[in-house]
């Protein structure tokens, strides 16, 4: 029961006006009133609580009622909590499922809060959970509202009615916004977080086992080319899949080295669903780079957030390898037709189009004819000057560009959280750093770069918090929960191998160097997660420029992710924080 519903309750018990209990209670009539009716709400224990507690006691002596609850006041307060405790519930589900649509959907928060006249920032907490809309049935009703305008495809009525759960010619834009508030405040969404599991694929990803799971050093190259008619047209979905596959095989076992542009707007969960189709397309990427090829891979990320992250987790153990380049289009390609594009200079190009909904009817040419690769290669060049780089990836032999890309972000306005699996490395006490490398296995030339690393990356985090905020974000070990799982230091950030271990009194002693930071540096703070983090991977988010997401081992490796979106993703993560 409501405690508005309750409190009526009592006062209909009592006989009392709203006159007499203000009266007896000492409280304001109004403020009655709106207790009755909802729209405002009292904190429990409080003095006000207690004075309306006992107000309707002395009424009810007053009036003769024996069987008026001597309890009352506690009764109040148990029915708060819960009221309390359900409108926490029904916030978090809220922000949840709002959050979750926001990836699915793909949708900007700055172009909605334009939509909905709020600042972009606030709606970034909406989705965290940090803030209730003042409204949230008037929130979901514009929202709505929004979504008709924007979001309401065919495809994008199909996702809604089977989230709904209902068959799609059932929905309309009159049900629409009741189904939708009744789908936010009531339901769990069925997908899940797609950073977060696109992470924990990274964080446990290895290459050397990715490389021995799919035999990449006993692939055979063949050294006589894969022929076909110069000239073959493929039909329908499963056809393109073969025409996918020759394509690949054809420039595998070319002669000619060089760079292939690929892209496809198709929807990946289609081409998924085809498990020996994706395990013969990875191991083909796998031979084009065993051969010495450069792929150039244009990624459409105008598609459902799941969509997008699962591509990303498909392509992520290639872009280890260093040949491969990502780039996204900055504009929609697909509303009417979807395309594919692949094309190996002087080897083969295979290129073909569907209309959007119905690929099973596309037609699809895989070609070699020197008139057909002129145009096509013109074609690719021109698809790659349309894209944009969507991240900058670094390992230990781009180490220099990475320091100087660094230097010059130093500079760039904007806030900065850092989710760590340590305490950083800018935190630590010279003292220690040099006690720890001692003790390490690190040759001389590895523990000077550490030095020298640790004291720039100390520089350019002094130039930062000079005119912005740093916030660290790590789980603090006791000494149990250390003995089960020992940390390592921070060496990502000066690509030399994690493995040099804290002992107990280190850990405590970096803590200590943390917080003394912390008291040096008056734009530094650090929370303490309620969760352990992710073991080999630290995430460090520029509010609104990037989200540089580092690997420490298996290997070490750095990705600069500039997207917009998938900034926006990884600004938007929830973390639990333990209180203090």
């Amino acid at each position: 029961m409501k405690f508005s519903k309750f409190f009526i309750t009592c006062c209909e018990n009592v006989g009392c006006t709203n006159a007499e209990l203000s009266k007896a209670a000492g409280v304001d009539a109004s403020l009655i009133s709106r207790l009755k009716n909802g729209s405002r709400t009292i904190a429990s224990e409080s003095k006000t609580l207690m004075k309306l507690s006992e107000g309707l006691s002395l009424l009810a002596r007053d009036n003769g009622i024996t069987e008026f609850p001597k309890d009352i006041y506690q009764q109040f307060n148990h029915i708060l909590a819960e009221d309390l405790r359900r409108e926490s519930q029904r916030l978090n589900t809220f922000s949840h499922n709002t959050n979750s649509i926001f990836e699915q959907l793909n949708i900007s928060n700055v172009h909605l809060s334009k939509y909905l006249s709020i600042d972009p920032s606030l709606m970034s907490r909406i989705r965290r959970g940090q803030r209730k809309p003042a409204d949230i049935d008037l929130f979901i009703l514009n929202l709505a509202n929004y979504l008709k305008k924007y979001y309401f495809s065919e495809s994008q009525r199909a996702f809604y009615a089977k989230e709904f759960g209902i068959p799609f010619e059932e929905l309309s834009y009159a049900n629409f916004p009741d189904l939708l508030s009744d789908w936010l405040i009531n339901r769990t969404l069925k997908n899940e977080n797609s950073i977060s599991h696109f992470l924990e694929k990274l964080n446990d990803f290895n290459l050397e086992e990715y490389i021995d799971a799919i035999s990449f050093n006993a692939i055979h190259i063949p050294q006589a080319p894969f022929l076909l008619p110069t000239k073959r047209h493929y039909y329908g979905f499963q056809e393109m899949r073969t025409g996918t596959i020759d394509f690949l095989k054809m420039v595998a076992t070319a002669k000619k080295v060089g760079t292939v542009t690929i892209f496809s707007d198709f929807t990946i969960e289609k081409l998924s669903e085809d498990v020996n189709f994706s395990k013969k397309w990875m191991f083909g990427l796998a031979m084009m780079i065993k051969r010495g090829n450069h792929i150039n891979q244009i990624h459409y990320l105008d598609r459902p957030f799941k969509e997008i992250m699962l591509g990303l987790e498909a392509w992520i153990p290639l872009y280890m390898t260093g040949q491969i380049s990502p780039y996204y289009m900055r504009s929609k390609t697909n509303q009417a037709f979807c395309h594919l594009l692949f094309c190996a200079p002087e080897v083969a190009a295979l290129s073909g189009e569907a209309v959007a909904g119905f690929e099973d009817e596309g037609r699809y040419l895989l070609t070699n004819l020197k008139k057909d690769m002129n145009y096509f290669e013109k074609r690719s060049q021109k698809i790659l000057s349309l894209a944009m780089p969507l991240m900058e990836i670094y390992m230990k032999e781009q180490a220099k560009q990475y320091y100087n890309k660094q230097y010059s972000n130093a500079e760039k306005p904007g806030n900065r959280k850092h989710i760590l699996s340590s305490p950083a490395l800018y935190t630590i006490p010279d003292a220690l750093l040099v006690s720890m490398l001692d003790k390490s296995s690190l040759n001389l030339s590895g523990k000077d770069n550490v030095l020298q690393q640790a004291a720039a990356l100390k520089q350019r985090m002094d130039t930062i918090l000079n005119n912005y905020r740093v916030t660290d974000i790590l789980s603090i070990l006791d000494e149990k929960e250390f003995s089960e799982g020992p940390m390592t230091l921070q060496l990502t950030d000066v690509f030399e191998s994690s493995d040099i271990p804290y002992s107990y009194s280190d850990y405590l002693s970096h803590l200590e160097g943390m917080e003394a930071y912390k008291r040096s540096h008056k734009n530094y703070r650090y929370q303490t997660a309620a969760e352990k983090g992710y073991k080999n991977i630290q995430i460090f988010i520029h509010e609104g420029v990037s989200v540089t997401v580092q690997k420490s081992n298996f290997p070490n490796i750095v990705f600069v992710i500039k997207h917009k979106r998938l900034c926006e993703a990884f600004e938007d993560m929830e973390f639990l924080i333990r209180d203090k």
